[in-house]
């Protein structure tokens, strides 16, 4: 299996309803995570072209996910998919609501010195479907914030979709383990 410094996120479901989320820590400052998960060019490098991207509230947002030309990515989604920024309090939070996506949102807070500093960064999805879409989602947006540490790295993100069938198999895995007493 891949070596990640990625935590494994979970979710919240009420029927065929989830909250997904994931929780990291980043060893890049808050400025450059909030430029690689609230502007255009940032979300470029690791996520989607996004065209238009007008930043603040109620901006219009069309997201063109990288690696959907693939013929081994997971999902079709249409060439751009429209939406608007729901939420901008620059630079913490950015929450995009996308026609098919759902509502993504992303939170940002200085680590402090004295822990390494970097940044701590929330994430949420609001997705709809089975179980199964479920354990999907959880594996992409996984593999979607490894490829933002890369990036933040200076590596090029590569899509692997032998990398989501470990993440999407692990996710299964756990989503059978008994909750923790």
């Amino acid at each position: 299996m891949t070596a990640t410094t990625t935590p494994y996120g979970g979710s919240l479901s009420r029927g065929e309803a989830h909250i997904l989320h994931h929780e990291l820590r980043l060893s890049h400052p808050p400025d450059r995570v909030w430029s690689a998960v609230a502007s255009a060019e940032g979300l470029g490098l690791w996520l989607a072209h996004a065209n238009p991207f007008e930043p603040g509230p109620g901006g219009a947002v069309g997201w063109q996910p990288l690696h959907s030309e693939a013929a081994d990515f997971p999902v079709r989604t249409p060439p751009v998919i429209p939406g608007r920024i729901t939420a901008w309090g620059e630079p913490r939070t950015v929450e995009y609501t996308l026609d098919t996506l759902g509502c993504v949102r992303f939170v940002l807070d200085a680590e402090s010195p004295r822990t390494g500093g970097g940044t701590r960064l929330r994430f949420w999805d609001t997705v709809t479907g089975d179980d199964r879409q479920r354990l999907g989602w959880l594996a992409r947006w996984h593999l979607h914030l490894e490829h933002l540490d890369q990036a933040l790295s200076g590596r090029t993100p590569r899509w692997s979709a032998e990398r989501l069938e470990e993440l999407l198999a692990e996710y299964t895995r756990r989503d059978g383990e008994p909750a923790p007493r």
